[in-house]
């Protein structure tokens, strides 16, 4: 038994057109098929293909869920506010967040809620992942506003820290040998370490054992990457080659 998981893209070769679908055999191996049909009827004519060769369709679902990942200094802000800057066609979504909203502060970041408006969120499955941050507020990633994007076949772009990506990665709408939607991670390299000691210190005053813990936290961190789809280093001054790349992942 195959699953036809869903459809990776489609090209024009000489009067064809050309659909490439990603498969799953049982043994969990992934195979591209080919079908060239070259008229309008290729999806229905594919899917009797599909039928005969002992085959199953699953909805296509084109959007995908992006995670930028990397430690605190390397640039991701930046990233995003760029991909934001050129790319409105992209979902950034919301964070749910305990915290008070400050003076004058609207709603484009943050879904503000109470601790039990979160509690029953969390109770639903509706958090894909949470965290204790500051002071005690929580913050959160809502499937509300990341699921029903995908599902319109966008690029969902979500920043989250090694926890989030921890947990998003092993949530069952994403895991699995046939995942419901699919998960791509981009982990952000500094040029060296250096580059992110003198961030943090250039930052705002530290005293030596919180930079000392900042460091430390900065190596775990960094171990992620190995984690992650891709790897792209964050060279300073060259934000648009960075941009580019991340651009050429997605």
């Amino acid at each position: 038994m195959w699953l036809i998981q869903h459809h990776l893209y489609k090209i024009k070769r000489g009067g064809n057109h050309i659909f490439v679908w990603l498969v799953r055999p049982q043994t969990g191996e992934r195979r591209s098929v080919e079908s060239q049909i070259s008229s309008p009827m290729s999806y229905f004519l594919f899917l009797f293909y599909v039928k005969n060769k002992s085959c199953y369709y699953s909805r296509e679902v084109n959007g995908k869920l992006v995670l930028i990942i990397g430690p605190s200094g390397v640039g991701k802000s930046v990233i995003l506010k760029e991909l934001k800057k050129m790319h409105p066609e992209f979902h950034f979504p919301r964070s749910a967040t305990t915290r008070q909203k400050r003076e004058g502060e609207g709603d484009q970041l943050y879904k503000f809620l109470s601790d039990d408006e979160f509690d029953q969120l969390i109770s639903s499955e509706k958090v894909l992942e949470s965290a204790v941050v500051h002071e005690g507020a929580r913050y959160g990633t809502l499937a509300e506003e990341i699921i029903p994007y995908i599902e319109e076949g966008k690029i969902v772009i979500r920043e989250v820290d090694v926890q989030g990506f921890d947990s998003i990665r092993k949530h069952k709408l994403f895991s699995g040998d046939s995942p419901e939607y699919l998960l791509q991670s981009i982990f952000i390299l500094p040029e060296n370490k250096d580059q992110l000691v003198a961030r943090i210190k250039g930052r705002a005053p530290i005293s030596d054992e919180e930079l000392n813990r900042r460091i430390e936290s900065m190596d775990k961190e960094l171990e992620h990457a190995e984690l992650c789809d891709v790897k792209i280093k964050n060279v300073q001054g060259k934000l648009k080659d960075t941009v580019q790349k991340i651009e050429e992942v997605l």
